[in-house]
């Protein structure tokens, strides 16, 4: 399965120290091929330039991130608004723990995977 990743659960590995890809190919019973849009690669690579814990965080997940396939998207695009319109275009899920970003994307209908606070997948697949 294609999923489209958000900077959010980058971070989220990094500062768990815990593959959750696996922990979600178990979940899904497939194998994932993660795809990140350049958005997400940028607010990475920004957030790596603070001098705090986020900034190492960052700095990981970038590392992580950079394992995943890219996908070009408009300029100028933040990287939520990165995140959704790639997901419409191409038809595919965002895997995401930003609540935020998770509300936006149930509005619009657009399927998201997620982990509870205790690192448990969750799948809202809604249709479209």
């Amino acid at each position: 399965m294609k999923l489209l990743v958000d900077s959010s659960f980058f971070i989220l590995c990094a500062d768990a120290g815990r593959d959750f890809v696996a922990v979600l190919e178990d979940y899904l019973g497939e194998r994932l091929e993660m795809l990140v849009p350049q958005a997400v690669l940028d607010e990475l690579g920004s957030l790596s330039g603070r001098k705090d814990r986020l900034g190492r965080l960052a700095r990981v997940a970038l590392k992580l991130a950079s394992q995943a396939g890219v996908v070009e998207n408009k300029p100028g695009k933040n990287a939520d608004e990165a995140l959704m319109e790639s997901a419409r275009r191409l038809g595919l899920p965002v895997l995401t723990v930003d609540r935020k970003l998770l509300q936006a994307l149930r509005r619009e209908g657009i399927p998201a995977v997620t982990l509870s606070k205790t690192g448990r997948p969750r799948a809202i697949l809604e249709p479209r």
